[in-house]
């Protein structure tokens, strides 16, 4: 019976429910400008919020600073191969002649002046490959060297406060645009934004300077790019030369378009110099203690830390103290008379960079990088171009695994550790986080 009952009173409820519902729906039905009204104020509140959540979307993710460590502006940099400026397919190449392609397209130079601006930039920011390149940085990966990511310029003169930036360094940078602005990619850009401060020397250059690759070098050093440093002239005039040979061929706004085409083509992907397919290494400290090896082994009776070929770290003392006088030696050089292929990863991790130095080491610039135990090994010296390495960028590899040989001509592999992820894209002569990696391999207790 009392379930009869409590039955009975579910359904009274539910017809009561009804009941009201039904008059709800004949309130709005009747009163039909008010359920417009009512529909109205909630679509407003939900754009509101939709418009509210892109906005901190956007303020965490495009509001850069050179203190992100991913920054996130999406740059459409110029991209290619490592290399001179003067071999085609380079990413310093590609901008090179997008330079030349924009200075006839949008100063309207003919082809001796267009060549005059090339050499210019080339031996000022446009060295690097990059159209944004911060000053005091050395590398051509925008993520880590350029000024639309974030990078904040370092003054190389002890005279002024802000650094430079661009293909022409322009200084201040922040007279141009501010950190994270892509207007540190229109190359064009920054070409018309100097041509407009020094507007009369402009316009001398753009009539005097027609036929004259020396001179015209020269006016254009001194009174448009105003150089810091003029010793530069005579490398500046030959960039001119050389760039004048290798791109007179571009005409008009056509070849501008082709020429910035082929220098956009394959732009980065936000992904590619973002962590690099692995996490940053622990700048605490806080290393495996398992699982190290000796990158090389050495041969029959000799201790490591002994080197014939190259240098050891900082003041050779072994105590892992670094002094901070300039231009120590950051890592330890195995030499091939002492120690012998093959070149093994020290610990087990991924695989971030392989192939050639982002930075400049010579000939022997075959480099390698892997993120594991704590800290980022690096790996370089042993090859040219990329020879030696057996390894791909991405590839889990093992403590002890075989990832590269001593190539052709080599005569040692300079071995590195580093929690400071800026070292491994264009070096470091101040060795901030960088570590005595005979040292720290001996407090592991590696295998040999």
């Amino acid at each position: 019976m009392g379930k009869f009952k409590n039955t009975k009173r579910t359904a009274k409820s539910f017809a009561k429910m009804g009941k009201r519902a039904f008059k709800i729906v004949k309130f709005l039905v009747i009163h039909w400008y008010l359920t417009l009204i009512l529909l109205a104020a909630l679509l407003c509140f939900a754009l509101f919020f939709v418009f509210m959540a892109a906005m901190e979307s956007g303020s965490n993710s495009g509001g850069n600073s050179s203190s992100s460590s991913c920054p996130t502006v999406n740059v459409s940099s110029v991209t290619g191969s490592s290399g001179a400026w003067t071999k085609k397919g380079t990413q310093a190449y590609n901008l090179a002649k997008k330079i030349f392609a924009e200075g006839k397209a949008s100063a309207k130079f003919n082809n001796i002046q267009a060549a005059i601006e090339v050499g210019n930039t080339i031996t000022e920011g446009a060295q690097w490959g990059l159209p944004d390149t911060a000053e005091g940085h050395f590398g051509h990966d925008p993520k880590t060297n350029g000024v639309a990511s974030g990078v904040t310029p370092t003054p190389s003169n002890s005279s002024y406060k802000v650094g430079g930036g661009g293909i022409f360094q322009i200084t201040p940078f922040t007279n141009y645009a501010p950190l994270s602005s892509r207007k540190w990619l229109d190359t064009g850009g920054q070409l018309n934004f100097l041509l407009k401060e020094k507007a009369p020397a402009a316009a001398t250059f753009k009539s005097k300077y027609k036929n004259d690759i020396p001179s015209g070098t020269e006016y254009f050093m001194n009174n448009i790019e105003v150089a810091g440093d003029t010793s530069s002239l005579s490398g500046r005039q030959s960039n001119a030369q050389k760039a004048y040979q290798m791109f007179s061929s571009i005409s008009g706004s056509n070849g501008a378009s082709d020429a910035m085409d082929a220098a956009d083509s394959g732009a980065d992907a936000q992904a590619n110099a973002c962590g690099g397919g692995g996490t940053d290494a622990d700048a605490t400290g806080n290393f495996d203690k398992k699982d190290w090896v000796y990158p090389i082994k050495a041969k029959a009776g000799i201790r490591y830390g002994q080197t014939d070929s190259g240098f050891n770290v900082g003041d050779q003392s072994f105590s892992g103290h670094r002094d901070t006088y300039p231009n120590q030696h950051d890592g330890f050089d195995f030499g091939t008379a002492k120690y012998s292929n093959p070149i093994r990863a020290a610990h087990s991790g991924t695989v971030i960079m392989a192939g050639t130095s982002p930075f400049a080491l010579g000939q022997y610039n075959s480099y390698m990088v892997i993120n594991g135990g704590g800290i980022y090994q690096i790996y370089q010296e042993f090859g040219s171009d990329g020879s030696g390495i057996d390894v791909k960028k991405g590839q889990q590899v093992k403590s002890g695994q075989t990832i590269g040989q001593y190539a052709s001509g080599s005569y040692h592999m300079h071995f590195g550790l580093t929690t400071s992820k800026s070292v491994l894209y264009h070096g470091s002569y101040s060795h901030v986080g960088l570590k005595d990696p005979i040292t720290f391999l001996e407090q592991m207790k590696a295998k040999k």
